[in-house]
């Protein structure tokens, strides 16, 4: 029964790490896109938040835990959240 437990853990840590890598892979790629064309993008902020989404997967492999993983994960999407705004808002404020 303990091996079957392990095993559904193991399958919804790949297959969430692999959510988490297609919303980064995403996220760097139409998110520089979107916002080159709109004159907007020196690229730093969208590839630090994709980063973010890459070190979500890595998590949510490594720590065995799943609950905890997700948890720490969504935690880390927040502060970035938070972090991309702020340096948006100081990118507006100096132009």
């Amino acid at each position: 029964m303990e091996s079957i437990h392990l095993a559904s853990t193991e399958i919804y840590s790949i297959l969430s790490a692999i959510l988490w890598l297609i919303i980064g892979v995403v996220i760097m790629r139409y998110g520089n896109r979107i916002r080159m064309e709109k004159g907007q993008s020196d690229g730093k902020a969208v590839s630090f938040w994709g980063l973010v989404m890459f070190v979500n997967a890595a998590l949510v492999v490594y720590i065995p835990d799943i609950m905890l993983a997700w948890m720490i994960a969504i935690v880390l999407f927040l502060i970035s959240l938070i972090i991309l705004l702020i340096y948006q808002y100081k990118q507006k404020k100096c132009k």
